[in-house]
């Protein structure tokens, strides 16, 4: 039996940087990164807005293929989140999009293409686009951001938990 394919994520950055973010995850901060530090998010924290919102630089997440290739191929990647509001009731939401075509991330300004995490759970998992055959194909890109409401608590929210699943044959 081959060894399992080497499935990478990969948070891209506006400097064409790809970082490999595998079980370490990523900060919701202002700043165009994907450093996961504590340092990142005290220099570039998510201000609360006296009215309306204010929001995170976006996220963009693929799924790659490292050094060891599929057999054959890795395909029908989906992704989710644990379905839990506990940030909405701080007035706090992270939102998704699924795209194929990469462009540089921004400092969001809007939510108005985006969804609620909260909407895709495990039942109702979102599909993302890409099969990977060799190294370093990568899959359709999840856009994430994270948007503050006026009137938020101040201090870190509760750790999110993202899942993703994909086949391998």
């Amino acid at each position: 039996m081959a060894s399992p394919a080497d499935i990478n994520l990969i948070c891209c950055t506006s400097t064409d940087t790809e970082t490999d973010v595998t079980g370490g995850g990523i900060s919701y901060t202002t700043n165009d990164t994907a450093l996961n530090t504590d340092d990142e998010r005290t220099s570039h924290p998510i201000t609360i807005p006296a009215a309306d919102q204010a929001y995170s630089y976006e996220k963009w997440l693929k799924w790659q293929c490292g050094a060891t290739e599929p057999d054959t191929q890795c395909t029908n990647f989906k992704f989710w989140g644990s379905g839990e509001a506990d940030i909405e009731s701080a007035k706090i939401l992270d939102y998704y999009k699924v795209t194929v075509t990469r462009v540089d991330p921004a400092l969001s300004t809007t939510n108005a293409s985006y969804t609620t995490v909260k909407t895709a759970t495990s039942a109702a998992k979102v599909d993302v686009a890409g099969t990977l055959n060799t190294s370093g194909e990568g899959t359709s890109h999840v856009v994430m951001m994270l948007e503050v409401a006026a009137g938020s608590s101040q201090g870190n929210i509760t750790q999110q938990t993202y899942n993703y699943q994909y086949d391998e044959n």
